[in-house]
């Protein structure tokens, strides 16, 4: 871009449907029927079709994916258009795409259940990885490791999650480790280890998958769940009746901060460590030295916050995105 201040307001597509991701600085946006890829200046790089019933949206600096959700086929665009597509033999379960461009897909095989497919930046298949049980999650990180997680489950019914840590290229894993008691939803790098995070729990842990912390969220229904490389954003319902809940940031050294929110949840989003709640009533932000609150005017349920720095947010609506400071 000629420059790099980001624009106030980024106009796409009206879709009630739409769904979001950061990529690079801008922003990406698939429609029902379309993807449009935005700079943070607010230029328009990218505008394709994508044929799908109901897409699904995955992205990072380098590429963004869209999927079949329950398909079987995926497509790949870069900043200015679409690069790659392919079809598979089995359905997509999810999509994972790092920063250099290397990313994962969750599947299936004809003889396991659980399988994930490495891509290298160039669309070539460089692991497979097969597993009897099924995969969870999958995570790349920046120095060139995969983890997965799969659930089963053990001879008293209790759920099990094997973590398994394997360097790209490499047929043999690096680590391997079990962990009981807790249903797994999302296994993540952090900078000094990895995060399993949990339904009612995140479970720390070291390089070597082996358990290092664990942090147990008070009693109450998940209501919205956020992953940064650094910290889980948890929000957890308190009084229904009167719209009350709490939200939770928590990172690897154990600090949480906490906020009490008002009003129905629609959004949450988390940079780092600076974590962000959307309701009907405006904006809560919590981090490890302050909470705070923003008026907006009313949220539709349909909007949704992104976090792209400290204290910065996209504001999503039907047809445009404005730049929102907190405080």
């Amino acid at each position: 871009d000629e420059n790099s201040d980001y624009a106030s307001s980024i106009f796409y597509s009206p879709d009630d449907n739409s769904s979001f991701s950061l990529f690079g600085g801008g922003i990406a946006v698939c429609t029902g029927s379309e993807v449009e890829i935005f700079s943070a200046t607010g230029r328009k790089t990218c505008s394709e079709r994508h044929g799908y019933v109901s897409p699904v949206l995955a992205a990072s600096d380098k590429y963004v994916i869209v999927y079949e959700e329950n398909g079987t086929e995926y497509s790949v665009y870069n900043t200015f258009s679409k690069v790659y597509s392919e079809t598979l033999k089995h359905p997509i379960k999810s999509i994972t795409v790092s920063d250099d461009g290397y990313y994962a897909i969750i599947t299936r095989t004809d003889e396991y259940i659980g399988a994930v497919a490495l891509y290298d930046s160039s669309f070539n298949m460089v692991n497979r990885y097969l597993k009897n049980s099924h995969v969870v999650s999958a995570d790349i990180s920046g120095d060139g490791r995969v983890a997965i997680a799969t659930l089963g489950v053990d001879s008293a019914g209790g759920f099990v999650t094997e973590i398994t840590v394997s360097n790209i290229g490499e047929s043999s894993a690096a680590a391997t480790q079990r962990h009981s008691g807790a249903l797994p939803l999302s296994c993540r790098f952090t900078s000094d280890g990895l995060m399993l995070v949990c339904e009612d729990r995140v479970l720390f842990l070291d390089q070597n998958a082996v358990k290092t912390g664990e942090y147990l969220y008070p009693s109450g229904e998940l209501v919205k769940l956020e992953l940064s490389g650094s910290a889980v954003l948890a929000v957890v319902k308190g009084d229904a009746m009167k719209k009350e809940n709490t939200a939770y940031v928590i990172n690897s050294s154990g600090r949480v901060a906490e906020s009490k929110t008002e009003g129905t949840v629609i959004s949450a989003a988390l940079y780092e460590s600076y974590g962000y709640v959307l309701t009907e009533r405006g904006i809560y932000t919590l981090s490890n030295d302050a909470s705070g609150f923003n008026d907006i005017e009313a949220a539709l349920p349909s909007d949704e916050i992104i976090a792209y720095a400290p204290n910065k947010l996209y504001y999503l609506g039907v047809s445009s995105a404005k730049v929102i400071e907190t405080e």
